[in-house]
This record gives structure tokens, C-alpha cells and sequence, in this order.
């Protein structure tokens, strides 16, 4: 049985059976640290979006995402301007969600980060490389992204993808992604693309690249030649678990103008407004 209190949620079981390692879960046999992802998902079901370090993807251009969350229960809270991270207030939340940060981390910052993944938490970040480049005129190794991501075995590339036979009417370096990995985080979604969005690649050392471009696409603008560049990343670090998106994209909604980007998520009969987000379920599981 569970009862909210305050920001928390208390769990009371009559048995501490259910809970020790040597036991089963009580749903499919499974072994494991949760008795169910029911449990997990409480802890999950916090969501932080963080707007401190000039993040362009925010609260204001994902209205869409966030009701969708709600919806499926989820209580998203954002981090403001100014706003520091802290061990202190990952803690309250599952999912930490970084947009496209072009402003600077402090080191404690970073480090907070790293520790709130590799005990269990979950976050969503996404970066674009090559729009760093042009418009920050930094290395991108010194990307607030990066910085962060490259612990975790991602890093986000100079280039765009470009794909001459698969894209929206903007243009071939505005693909729609169709090679797709089948994962918790990719069910059921069979496309990929935004409008006005030219992604970047991602370099992934570690995980499971999701969704990345066909065999004819390819990376320019700056970028060495690839095949099949990665667009999207799923991680898996200590107890934690990372998605990486090479660019914001696909989750703004397009309709507060602070972004010209609409997010296009399709399948067979056409727009999805993700009523049940996918990539949710990869940090359930």
C-alpha cells in the first residue's frame, strides 16, 4: 500500500520478503532490486526540466511533451535561470532533462550529475554540434553537452545528417529517420524527423545507438565522412540510464514560436502526439 507525503511517496509492505535480493518479484519471476517496475516507477514519475544554462529546449516550446507526461502521471518541475545543480535537488527527481545547454556547468555541477545517473537516475539530454560551432564559436569538446555526455561514453559531433532520398520538403539535411532499433525506448514509432531541424551525428562508445540514418545518408557541413550516422543513443551507466538526442527537435511542439522546429513523430497513419512517451519506458523498465 502507498501514501503520498508531501513531495515523497511512502510504501508500507507487511513482509520484507519483498523486498530482499534472495526473493523473486511477485510479476514474471524476475529477480532483481525492485519487486516491481511499479515501485521503480514511482521513483521515476518526478521529471526536472532544467532552464539554468541556456537551454533551448524548455517548458515554454515542449507544451505538448509535458502534457503528455502529466497525463501519464508524471509531475514535471523545471529549474530556472540561475538555477544551480545539486545533489540536493536531483535527489527529488527520476529524470533530469537537459535541452541543448549552451550555458557553462561548474564542475560541481557536472560531478553532481554524473553521481545522480550512476546511483539510479535518469537523464534525457540532447545537444547539436555543429549549431555550437557556428554560433558559440567554441571547441566542441568544451560544449556544456559534451562536457557532460562524455562520460558516459556519447559525444555530439561537428556535421549534419543529410539523407537525398528520404527527407521532408525543407530539404535532404532535414531526413526522416526510418532506421529505427527495436527497444523499450523506440515502441512503436517508425519515423523520425522535425521540420527545420538539421540534426547532428553522435559518436557512441557505450549503449545502443536507436536511430541512426540508411545506407545512402551521410554527414556534411564540417563533418568527416560517415555511413549510417547515429541520431539517437540509449545508455545504460551504473544504476542510471541516459538517452541522447542529436537534437531538440523532435520533442518541441512548435507552438509558442520560440523554436521553428514542430515536432513530427509519425507512424503508419500519420502524427503522433506521443500519448504515452516512448522513451519513458526505458527508464521504467
Amino acid at each position: 500500500m502507498g501514501w503520498n507525503w508531501g513531495a515523497g511517496t511512502l510504501i508500507n509492505y507487511v513482509h520484507n520478503h519483498y523486498v530482499m535480493n534472495n526473493r523473486r518479484r511477485w510479476e514474471g519471476g524476475n529477480r532483481g532490486r525492485f519487486p516491481s517496475n511499479k515501485l521503480q516507477g514511482l521513483y521515476y514519475a518526478t521529471l526536472l526540466i532544467d532552464e539554468g544554462h541556456k537551454e533551448w529546449l524548455t517548458s515554454a516550446n515542449m507544451g505538448i511533451l509535458i502534457e503528455a507526461l502529466e497525463d501519464n502521471g508524471y509531475n514535471v518541475d523545471t529549474n530556472t535561470t540561475g538555477g544551480r545543480i545539486t545533489p540536493d535537488l536531483l535527489r527529488k527527481y527520476g529524470i533530469l532533462v537537459l535541452g541543448t545547454p549552451w550555458g557553462d556547468f561548474q564542475p560541481k555541477e557536472i560531478q553532481a550529475i554524473v553521481d545522480y545517473v550512476r546511483g539510479g537516475g535518469g537523464l534525457l539530454v540532447t545537444g547539436v554540434g555543429w549549431s555550437y560551432i557556428d554560433y558559440v564559436k567554441r571547441p566542441l569538446k568544451e560544449a556544456p553537452f559534451n562536457r557532460i555526455t562524455t562520460h558516459f561514453g556519447v559525444f555530439f559531433d561537428k556535421g549534419i545528417i543529410c539523407d537525398p532520398t528520404d527527407h521532408r520538403p525543407e530539404g535532404k539535411c532535414t531526413p526522416v529517420f526510418r532506421n529505427i532499433t527495436p527497444h523499450p525506448v523506440t515502441k512503436g514509432v517508425t519515423a523520425v524527423t522535425c521540420k527545420g531541424c538539421n540534426p547532428g551525428p553522435l559518436k557512441v562508445s557505450a549503449g545502443t545507438v536507436l536511430i541512426k540514418g540508411d545506407e545512402d545518408s551521410y554527414c556534411t557541413y564540417g563533418a568527416p565522412p560517415c555511413s549510417d550516422p547515429p541520431f539517437m543513443a540509449a545508455i545504460e551507466f551504473g544504476l542510471g540510464r541516459i538517452i541522447a538526442l542529436g537534437h531538440e527537435g523532435p520533442l518541441v511542439d512548435g507552438v509558442s514560436g520560440v523554436r521553428s522546429c514542430s515536432a513530427t513523430l509519425r507512424d503508419d497513419v500519420g502524427d503522433v502526439r506521443l500519448a504515452r512517451p516512448a522513451f519513458l519506458g526505458f527508464y521504467e523498465a
